[in-house]
């Protein structure tokens, strides 16, 4: 009954700034937002892989129940497993790094003729670009949460677009956010990766 997308833009007074409520789709995050698009894309009756540090897994999960396949390296908190779990997903904790479980996510997806959508292998940006469009204050700055890029490059590019059909003047300055001890920073050996 819930729907994807046009989630509220609200003021908080403490930061002074506005908030996006993302946290109001279906599963819980944006996520919902790129695996609905590829569903749409795909096909509900198709089988799907993906690589995640939790909320991807657990938004493709949510849709796809025992049709979804989800991989995540042993450093994805407990309850994103869980919950993974919990709408029927098979789920496979493999590797000490987010590259490790991203590689075994390509190779099962091959070998099972799943449709890998991970990060990489689709264009799961176009199912964030509305959020550009639905924020109502077109703002000069936008942070948001974003360790693998998705989420940033489809808001930039909706505000691309929008600059391209005059819906705006200007465009906004976007910048990724992301906790140093993310799973998807493990990309790298811990040496490679400076704070």
């Amino acid at each position: 009954s819930k729907k994807v997308g046009s989630t509220p833009v609200v003021y908080d007074n403490f930061l002074k700034c506005f908030l996006k409520l993302e946290c109001n789709n279906p599963s819980g995050s944006h996520k919902d937002r790129e695996t609905f698009y590829l569903i749409d894309k795909f096909g509900r009756e198709k089988r799907y892989i993906i690589a995640s540090s939790g909320n991807a897994g657990i938004s493709l999960a949510y849709w796809m129940r025992e049709k979804a396949v989800v991989l995540v390296p042993e450093t994805t908190p407990k309850e994103k497993i869980e919950a993974i779990k919990k709408f029927g997903a098979e789920i496979i904790v493999k590797g000490k790094y987010f590259f490790d479980s991203y590689r075994l996510a390509s190779e099962i997806g091959q070998r099972r003729e799943l449709i890998n959508i991970s990060p990489g292998f689709v264009e799961r940006w176009r199912g964030d670009v509305a959020i550009s469009y639905e924020l109502k204050e077109k703002p000069e700055y936008i942070f948001a949460p974003s360790a693998d890029l998705t989420l940033v490059y489809g808001i930039a590019y909706g505000f691309q677009e929008m600059l391209n059909k005059d819906l705006i003047e200007k465009l906004p300055t976007v910048a990724a956010c992301v906790l140093p001890n993310h799973p998807f920073i493990k990309l790298c050996r811990d040496e490679d990766i400076n704070e």
